[in-house]
């Protein structure tokens, strides 16, 4: 897909970018295409990368590897956490030939079967637990915030992604071996409040191969360069706007406090105010 990555100097210039998107995505609202999603990275050299991807080393894991494993955890976690997951024993998805029947095939409608397994993944990945999903926003500005909120180098980068629905203009072959990008379907089903705090979007890559599915690298399929699939911007900004940036979300009350609502995120956000804000 195409992957383009623009070097920023300053805020203002993101900004002025950021419009030009939003003007695209008015002259396209009645395109086939997903809305736009964002992501923002402390690291501007950072890949992108699922949590499962880097546990696993860039090994692929296949979904019923996967699904096994978080159904295994499950009775520890719902002790803690004293909540329950109604999701299907792995024995009950296995279909008269022996196989896994939702990991068998894959389409995104797929994943609709899966029920309550949605709202338990988006609650493992909110708390650590490896996640094939990649996590995105539906708000810039949120993105923005990850990106500047802790930066580790010179450089963070916030990134742009938009799916192409039209099925005329869409080679996704879901048979084909190629690692495929697919935004997960909404699912009302209660989840991590973060979720909805974050404007929370996920995506996945999978792949067919060795005839099962297998989650896959995002950036494999980020580098296909196929014009006719997705399209993905890259925007790199110097970390020393950093203070400026947070200080403009915090007026928006956009600040660790409002995306986490925890105690630790509050004295966080009481502290960049007090330690931060008044030297500007």
């Amino acid at each position: 897909m195409p992957h383009t990555i623009l070097d920023l100097c300053t805020w203002e210039e993101f900004e002025e970018k950021l419009k030009g998107l939003q003007e695209i995505a008015l002259d396209q609202r009645h395109a086939e295409s997903a809305p736009f999603l964002y992501r923002g990275q402390e690291n501007s050299y950072w890949p992108v990368e699922t949590t499962l991807e880097r546990w696993t080393d860039g090994r692929e894991t296949s979904f019923q590897y996967y699904y096994e494993s978080i159904f295994r955890a499950k009775p520890e976690i719902e002790s803690y956490t004293e909540r329950n997951w109604n999701i299907p024993v792995p024995t009950e998805l296995v279909d008269l030939t022996g196989r896994y029947e939702p990991f068998a095939r894959f389409t995104p409608k797929d994943f609709n079967i899966w029920g309550q397994v949605w709202g338990y993944m988006v609650h493992l990945r909110h708390h650590g637990f490896p996640s094939p999903f990649l996590d995105w926003t539906r708000s810039p500005y949120v993105a923005a915030f990850f990106a500047f909120r802790r930066p580790i180098s010179a450089k963070v980068s916030i990134f742009v992604y938009r799916e192409m629905l039209d099925p005329s203009k869409n080679p996704k072959v879901y048979s084909s071996g190629q690692p495929e990008i697919y935004i997960l379907p909404k699912q009302y089903v209660p989840t991590h409040r973060r979720h909805f705090l974050q404007q929370g979007e996920y995506t996945i890559c999978v792949q067919n191969s060795k005839s099962e599915w297998r989650f896959g690298p995002h950036e494999c399929a980020f580098g296909r360069g196929d014009p006719n699939i997705d399209t993905i911007w890259k925007f790199s900004l110097p970390a020393t706007e950093r203070l400026k940036v947070l200080e403009l979300l915090d007026r928006s009350n956009l600040n660790a406090f409002s995306l986490f609502q925890s105690e630790e995120s509050l004295m966080e956000t009481v502290a960049f105010r007090e330690l931060n804000c008044r030297q500007l």
